[in-house]
């Protein structure tokens, strides 16, 4: 059982409200985060890259996100850095999804192009960071991305 007491004071007069509620209270779980990646490679000259992020709410009350930071890792090198979520609120036992999409190409990572050539697949690490009020969650997705 919570009960409590609100005492309102207005034009000299004290008002009273006792309320108490009873049932289950659910502890929150923290929010999942998994990530799923495909690409496609286009005569070894460039690669299009897609990683999606799902942020999962798996309580069965809404959930405020204040934001959600990652970076992206492909083989060695670092592919993006950024900020998702700014004060999203989801909705329980739902999935909000966002896509980073990535061109590899010789103009902009000619180092990681000649890197990938010739390997059908390369692990991929996204670093993410869950922030919800005052806590952060920090979580690493391992994944391999796959060539077509």
């Amino acid at each position: 059982t919570v009960s409590a007491v609100f005492r309102f004071e207005t034009n000299g007069q004290t008002v009273t409200y006792n309320t108490a509620s009873y049932g289950e209270y659910l502890q929150p779980v923290r929010p999942r985060i998994t990530a799923t990646a495909s690409a496609a490679r286009f005569e070894g000259k460039s690669y299009e890259l897609t990683i999606t992020i799902n942020l999962e709410n798996p309580n069965p009350f809404p959930l405020q996100i204040g934001s959600l930071n990652y970076k992206l890792v492909l083989g060695d090198s670092e592919l993006q850095t950024g900020k998702l979520y700014e004060d999203l609120q989801i909705s329980p036992g739902s999935i909000e999804k966002f896509d980073l999409n990535e061109s590899i190409n010789a103009a902009s990572h000619a180092e990681l192009l000649r890197t990938l050539s010739g390997q059908n697949s390369v692990p991929y690490l996204v670093q993410a960071v869950i922030n919800i009020g005052s806590s952060s969650y920090p979580a690493d997705i391992n994944g391999t991305m796959d060539f077509e």
